[in-house]
């Protein structure tokens, strides 16, 4: 025992130590070293018998390595980020805690799905998934519910994403029977894995079965939201609006979907005053409106939505500014930009594209390994491009074109998916022709043949 005092008080020494450098520069490395002396000193306080003490280094230590995972990248990581989730969660059911446990497997298991490990996140969730199961059946209280319902909804979900559309149904089956038994105390639970079950019933084909489910289930969240006004009344109702919107727009139905819409804006802005969070509800509606009423052409109603998110990201970024306000900012930015190409107001998508240009280069700077932020950068530039080619100032085109290119080209040799390909080569055809317009030919020539090596062109684009 005194030996395992005299390591602890060691390990302690080097942790304090770590957690300095890892402080004063955040690299992976040093987060990783920091990971390891955690999981090291848990060792050691378990073997101590001190597990209330052990549970906090072996959280820090999955903490620190799913970090890693996430925001550097870092996949080769994911085995160790396993292990010492086990470790964890081992020693929470040792402690009584298993609730805790269970919370930290499904984070996981998304983390997993996050980085392609379908398989491997869908065989913790399924196994999951009965484990939550059996212990409901075993003793049906209120908290075992909600955590099997926490389960039946991430695996839903994933088997949704990776489509295993009757798996997926059926345990959302499973889990409206499993909330039934309970009445209506848990008509939330009920609403919320029925809206899933609908939608899932929608991209089987069965329209009409799920357009009646979410009818229901928009009726039941509208009257708890009269008798109980709350953040997650609002919330189940708009997101029921939104998921209706959707399946009538796949239907074709694009009227109706944007009077669905019209519907959850109206309903948003009624509880502006005694609902927290409607603000916030209220913007993610725009940001559905604007993209819907843009993608079927209906252009003034996606300007009019995409202005207002604007003012409203503007206004919630001065008051609580963070890297997802700016984020959101800069979305509804973009989407508005590109309205205006889309109706021949060139100079004004260019104005809008030359203000939010900058802040995406600062976000992809602040988060480098987020493909979807350089894809965002990547729309920026195409569409400045684009609106200063309308303008017929080639050679600023020229510029952003060839900017486009580079950025195709590291990402590319970085692992980016191969479909980016396409786009590259689209980009340097759009070039050929900018070339051409500037009377240089042969560089021109050069990029079409480049374009026809990448190949998935129709043939037109490289004659």
């Amino acid at each position: 025992m005194q030996d395992l005092d005299a390591v602890l008080e060691r390990q302690t020494a080097r942790m304090q130590e770590l957690r300095s450098n890892a402080t004063a520069n955040p690299t992976p490395a040093a987060v990783q070293a920091l990971a390891s002396i955690h999981r090291d000193r848990g060792e050691t306080l378990a073997a101590l018998g001190r597990l209330e003490e052990a549970v906090e280094d072996q959280q820090a230590a999955a903490g620190y390595l799913s970090g890693l995972v996430i925001q550097a990248g870092r996949a080769d990581l994911l085995d160790r980020m396993t292990e010492a989730g086990d470790t964890l969660r081992a020693t929470l059911r040792q402690l009584g805690r298993a609730e805790e446990a269970v919370e930290h497997e499904l984070g996981e298991a998304q983390i997993l799905l996050a980085t392609g490990q379908q398989e491997r996140a869908l065989a913790r969730l399924r196994r999951l998934f009965e484990e939550r199961r059996a212990a409901l059946e075993a003793e049906k209280t209120p908290e075992r519910l909600e955590s099997f319902v926490k389960v039946a909804t991430v695996l839903g979900g994933a088997l949704f994403q990776t489509e295993r559309m009757q798996e997926a149904l059926q345990v959302e089956n499973d889990a409206v029977a499993a909330v039934e038994g309970f009445g209506e105390a848990q008509l939330p639970f009920l609403l919320s894995v029925r809206a899933n079950r609908a939608v899932t019933l929608g991209s089987m084909g069965r329209a009409e079965d799920a357009l009646a489910e979410l009818g229901e289930v928009l009726a039941g969240w509208e009257k708890l939201l009269q008798a109980a006004p709350s953040e997650e009344n609002l919330v189940g109702a708009l997101r029921t609006l939104g998921a209706r919107a959707d399946l009538l727009v796949d239907l074709q139905r694009t009227d109706e979907a944007l009077r669905d819409l019209d519907r959850a804006l109206q309903l948003a802005e009624a509880h502006l005053e005694n609902v927290p969070g409607a603000a916030d509800a209220l913007r993610q509606v725009l940001r559905q409106q604007t993209q819907v009423a843009r993608l079927h052409g209906r252009m003034d109603t996606a300007l009019e939505a995409a202005d207002r998110w604007v003012r409203l990201a503007q206004e919630q970024n001065r008051a609580v500014p963070s890297l997802e306000t700016i984020e959101e900012l800069l979305d509804a930015g973009l989407e508005r930009a590109l309205i205006l190409h889309l109706v021949g107001q060139q100079e004004a998508a260019l104005a809008d594209a030359n203000q939010i240009a900058s802040g995406w280069q600062r976000l992809v700077e602040s988060q480098p390994q987020r493909l979807d932020l350089h894809q965002r950068i990547l729309m920026v530039l195409d569409l400045r491009e684009r609106a200063l080619t309308e303008l017929g100032r080639h050679q600023e085109a020229l510029a952003d074109q060839g900017t486009i290119v580079e950025m195709f080209r590291a990402l590319l040799g970085a692992g980016a998916p191969p479909d980016l390909q396409q786009a590259l080569a689209i980009t340097l055809q759009r070039r050929a022709s900018t070339l051409r317009a500037l009377g240089r030919h042969q560089e021109a020539e050069a990029d079409l043949a480049e374009a026809r090596k990448l190949g998935g062109l129709p043939p037109s684009l490289l004659s």
